[in-house]
């Protein structure tokens, strides 16, 4: 991610899969310096990322958390808005 900020100078950089510490002190670089980031997480919900390690730090520049499933054979999303006026 931090040399990818350097070298590229992104708008938006997409992460499948935050991972750690690691990935969220790199996420934190990146909003610090204007980049907007698309990310994903496994968990049940927000209140269940954010009792890990790390992710209460970063979890609030976020504006909507999607919680894709499937419900008897059909996609479901649910989303929960971390900041009000968010459209989507």
């Amino acid at each position: 991610i931090v040399a990818g900020l350097r070298a590229l100078s992104p708008d938006v950089i997409v992460i499948d899969e935050i991972g750690g510490r690691d990935d969220i002190h790199q996420i934190l670089q990146g909003l610090w310096a204007g980049t907007a980031f698309f990310a994903t997480a496994h968990g049940k919900s927000v209140s269940d990322l954010m009792q890990r390690d790390g992710f209460s730090s970063v979890i609030p520049y976020f504006d909507v958390c999607l919680m894709p499933s499937l419900k008897d054979g059909k996609f479901f999303c649910d989303s929960e808005f971390l900041k009000s006026g968010v459209r989507i």
